[in-house]
């Protein structure tokens, strides 16, 4: 629940001059929130404020918007990135591997995968101060004693 008059103080100066009678007639009207402005039907605001329903509706639409733009910057958390120990790798990465994403690493048996995944899990263990781990191996090579040589307990 916002306080219109709290809103209208963030616009610009011409909408604070366009919107200020409409404001002055909600408050007049104990319509001061945009809680109170949206549980109100549209008739009985343009009745009880003398203002025309073309300025009501956009006021509404800015109220809208402008609640939702707070709520939303409130809300942001910048992505979490968790750096691989890799340095070109995580220049790849655009700075290492982004939480919430599901990265498949593959490449041939000699390439030795199971060792950079083992040092994911070790880099993610240390830094993230997590207790376990989830693994998903569908190609069976993945050997929990490279955890080990990372001195890992699991």
């Amino acid at each position: 629940m916002k306080n219109l008059r709290s809103i209208y103080a963030l616009w610009t100066p011409f909408q604070q001059q366009y919107y200020q009678e409409l404001i002055e007639a909600l408050s007049v009207n104990s319509i001061r929130t945009d809680s109170q402005l949206l549980q109100s039907s549209l008739k009985d605001v343009c009745s009880k404020t003398n203002i025309k329903r073309p300025v009501i509706r956009a006021f509404i639409q800015q109220v809208l918007y402008d609640t939702r733009i707070q709520e939303a910057r409130q809300t942001y958390k910048p992505p979490t990135y968790l750096l691989t120990g890799i340095k070109e790798l995580d220049t790849l990465l655009e700075g290492g591997l982004l939480f919430g994403e599901v990265i498949e690493l593959y490449g041939e048996s000699s390439m030795h995968v199971s060792n950079y995944i083992s040092h994911f899990i070790a880099s993610y263990l240390l830094n993230m101060k997590q207790e376990s781990v989830y693994i998903y191996d569908i190609s069976g090579m993945f050997e929990a004693k490279h955890l080990k040589r990372n001195r890992l307990n699991y």
